[in-house]
């Protein structure tokens, strides 16, 4: 595969697909007399612009998808995570009494959950949010890297109060342990958010035989 083809298949995540082919036609034209490092830095360039000017165009509707993007993500995550946290109970009375393990399965199985959890609800949210952005799938997952970590937060912090006020642990010794580095993992859901979000793009793009 040329560089070509690989720019223009990188240049149609943010525009159609003949309209990436004629701007990487005309860069690849210009690169003959301006180098190599030349034409991927104005691919690079010319993919942001499109970015940000598909944001500056309609601000509103932009973040207005990203927030909802973030809560459609949320509620499939705990939605998955009650589904992995009744098969973990069930696991724990009929398998593992039967395997003589003892901490590690479980604590494995845990993290593994809560990846694949999150992993599940962001894609699908990706996939469904670029069914109503109009084109402009990628702006919203731009936009996802600074709605996404403010709404989780908010959810967090209602979801904590809602479990420790509700059985009477709301204290000062209780805090809930909101810092920058715990928080940091609220990076990941942007990246299957990002490839459920680009392969429903490129569904919609590639033709449909008749």
């Amino acid at each position: 595969m040329d560089k070509g083809k690989i720019a223009e298949s990188f240049m149609s995540l943010v525009m159609e697909r003949s309209r990436a082919a004629t701007v990487i036609g005309d860069l690849l034209e210009t690169e003959a007399a301006s180098g190599e490092g030349w034409f991927w830095v104005h691919v690079i360039r010319t993919w942001f612009g499109t970015v940000w000017s598909d944001t500056k165009s309609e601000p509103r509707f932009i973040l207005g998808m990203a927030a909802l993007g973030s809560v459609v993500s949320w509620f499939i995550t705990v939605l998955a995570e009650f589904v992995f946290l009744f098969s973990e109970r069930m696991a724990r009375t009929w398998i593992l009494p039967h395997l003589s393990l003892h901490s590690e399965p479980s604590r494995f199985f845990g993290q593994l959950q809560m990846l694949t959890a999150v992993f599940a609800g962001s894609f699908y949210a990706g996939q469904w949010i670029a069914r109503y952005s109009l084109g402009r799938e990628i702006a919203v997952c731009c936009a996802m890297a600074i709605v996404d970590p403010v709404i989780s937060f908010g959810l967090g912090v209602s979801l904590w109060l809602l479990l420790n006020v509700g059985h009477g642990f709301l204290g000062a010794e209780t805090a809930p342990a909101f810092t920058v580095g715990s928080y940091a993992w609220f990076v990941y859901p942007l990246i299957p958010f990002f490839l459920g979000a680009a392969w429903a793009r490129r569904q919609r793009q590639t033709p449909r035989a008749i």
